[in-house]
Formats: C-alpha cells, structure tokens, sequence
C-alpha cells in the first residue's frame, strides 16, 4: 500500500550490560556481618546474579565467547558492589589472611570475610579496651605519638561496637595525660565539672600542646647540633705536625719548615730565616709576640711611622728612713731620694730585657693561623 510507513526493525542489542547492584549495608565489623549477609544476597537476587555466590559452578569460566565475556562482567560488578561496602578495618583483615585487592572471584572474597572478622575474639576486644583505658603518655617518645595510638584505639573500639561514653573517653584521656602534667590536669578536671569540657576541646588543646613540644624539641636539637658541628670544623682546622719531636698542632695550609717554624705552603721563603723580607706588619706581630703589650703597642706604632717614644713608668719608692707613709701629705716629702728611681729604672730594664722572655711556640702558631686567614703573606 502506498503510502505506508515501512515496519522498524528491532534494534539487536550485541553488548551486555551488567546490573547495577547496590548493597545498602556497610560492613565496619563483625557486628555488622549478619545484616551485611542478608543484604548481599538480596541485592544479588534482585538481578539473578546469586548463583555467583552460592555456587561454586559458576568460578570456572564458560567456554562460549559471548557467555564468557557477560560471565566477566558480572563478575565484575559484584566485586565492586562488595568492596563498596567494605572499610579500611575489614580490608584490612582481609590482607593480612592472604587477600588481595585485585582477587576477580568475589566468592572468594564473600567467604573470606565471613571467615575473618569473626576472628575478632572477646580477648582481642578486651586486649584493645584495656590498652584504651590504661593508656599514659609516659610510655611514649612524644605527646604526638601518645595522641595518634589514642585515637587509633577509639576507632577500633567503636569499629568493634564498643565505644565508650563521651564523659568516660573524657576522663580516659585526662588519666592518660596526669602523671606528664598534672597542673593542666587539674584545670581539665575543674572544666569538666562544671561541663565546660568535651573530648573535642581537650584533644585540641593536647594537639597544641603536642605541636609546641615538637617545635620546642627541633629547636634545641638544631642548637646541639649546630654547637657539635662548629666544634668538629674546630678540631678539623688544626692537626698534629708530622716531623718527627715536633708536638705541636698546625692547621692545613702549614708545612714544618727547616727551621723548626711552621709556614703557610703556599710561602716561597720563611720569614724567621729572612726577616729582612718581612713585611712591617710580620714584623710588628712578632714583636707582639715576645714583649709585653705596651712594649708591642710601641713597636707597632714605630713601625707605621708614628714614631711615638716609649716610656716606662717608674715606681716610686720610699728613701730608707723616711717616716712618711703618704706622698702627698706626709712631712717629709721632700726626703725622697732621687738615686732610688734610677735604681728602680735599672732593675724594670733588667727585667724586660729579651733574656727573661719566653715565647709560647703553640700560641705564637695559634696567631699567626688566625692571621693567615685573612693575610696569607704571615709566617709563624
């Protein structure tokens, strides 16, 4: 007949798409597990997919093509419909028996889990109540890792369905904290009677506190660590010199030289045997080394050219016999015996002349390394 709209051919559907299956129960312990049991079954009895369970004629893999890639998929979709209902506690549980996330027959994983969290004994659930109520942070390096096994054993409690009261895990965690700082134990227990306390609140505050002491320990640790590293370079600087009856320490850009005095490497000739080609500064340093510090002044000062005389003080003595005891006020004043201060200058001479010197080697090196750091042109 014209006219006529031609007949629609159905549409051949070629690829199978598998049930969306939901399962509403989630499984946190083995409390939970009989509700779970009866939802999975449910779910899957929805979609006709129970087989998959129930059997084991439906884990070995169909031989036709079509029949096995529809098998896969619905394979597939179970396992993902059970491993939503699962959390981090039963995976857990799951692997240490062996499991293994990427397990493609979720029979497998059905029966695993009815298997494993009954494992969960009564002694076992004891063991983690009677670690949560007995806590101390004394038993922990740091107030932080007292903090992280605390709230991990609140969460296996309450995993377990035995979470405590609030005004129970309260006074648990003020127990914990009591014997470490009892004055802030005090003042939560004053809070707590007069309900201005939750676990909340505490936590926060031990979560600070955690932090301070953390800070406060690097902060001492960098300060130790800091001083034992400046006293290592310190040691490092100077070792013993090598040639043999030489006791001294040098630094690592000195060599023995022949002389017996110790001089920088990089020194074409030693100073000590050639003085003539000091420098002045050498010179007025070595000067410091062998006079008193007035008389070093005077050197150096000589050798700029300031060309300042040096001049002694003289002590004043007494002329024998004299009453007097007082320069300015005494009578006889005018008794001083002028010949006393040109023997007292005789003897200052004598006893700042070279001879009554003696020189520390160790220290004159010791100055001279430190002068080397900045003026290499130095000997010691």
């Amino acid at each position: 007949m014209s006219g006529s709209r031609p007949t629609k051919t159905p549409k051949v559907v070629t690829d199978y798409v598998p049930a969306k299956i939901k399962i509403d129960v989630e499984l946190k312990s083995d409390a939970d597990l009989e509700k779970w049991e009866d939802a999975v079954k449910d779910a899957l009895e929805i979609h006709d997919l129970g087989h998959y369970i129930d059997s084991a004629d439906h884990t070995v893999e169909p031989t036709d093509s079509t029949e096995a890639a529809n098998w896969r998929k619905d394979r597939a979709a179970i396992r993902r419909a059970i491993k939503n209902t699962l959390n981090d506690y039963v995976f857990q549980l799951l692997e240490n028996d062996g499991w293994t996330r990427s397990e493609e027959d979720p029979r497998t994983t059905y029966l695993l889990i009815k298997k494993v969290l009954p494992r969960v004994s009564k002694e076992t659930k004891e063991s983690f109540l009677h670690e949560f109520t007995h806590i101390k942070r004394e038993s922990f390096i740091t107030l932080q890792a007292c903090l992280d096994r605390i709230i991990y054993l609140r969460k296996r409690l309450q995993s377990l369905q035995l979470d405590l009261s609030a005004e129970h895990e309260i006074f648990v965690l003020i127990g914990a904290m009591e014997t470490q700082y009892p004055q802030d134990a005090k003042m939560w227990r004053r809070e707590k009677a007069k309900d201005q306390l939750t676990w909340e609140s505490l936590f926060r505050e031990l979560t600070t506190m955690a932090r301070d002491e953390e800070s406060s320990e690097n902060s001492t640790l960098a300060l130790v660590g800091r001083k034992d590293k400046d006293n290592e370079r310190s040691r490092g600087l100077r070792k013993p010199c090598l040639v043999e009856g030489c006791n001294q320490r040098i630094g690592e850009d000195f060599l023995h030289h022949e002389c017996g005095k110790h001089i920088p490497k990089s020194a074409k000739y030693c100073f000590h045997c050639e003085p003539d080609r000091a420098p002045a500064e050498w010179k007025a340093r070595r000067a410091s080394w062998s006079t008193t510090p007035a008389t070093a002044a005077a050197l150096l000062h000589n050798d700029n050219g300031l060309q300042n005389p040096s001049t002694k003080q003289k002590t004043v003595k007494w002329a024998p016999g004299t009453a007097g005891s007082n320069l300015l006020f005494d009578s006889n004043f005018v008794s001083i015996d002028a010949d006393v201060f040109d023997q007292s200058s005789s003897e200052e001479s004598d006893n700042e002349s070279p001879a009554n010197v003696s020189l520390d080697d160790d220290k004159e090196d010791e100055d001279c390394e430190s002068d080397f750091q900045t003026s290499p042109q130095y000997h010691c």
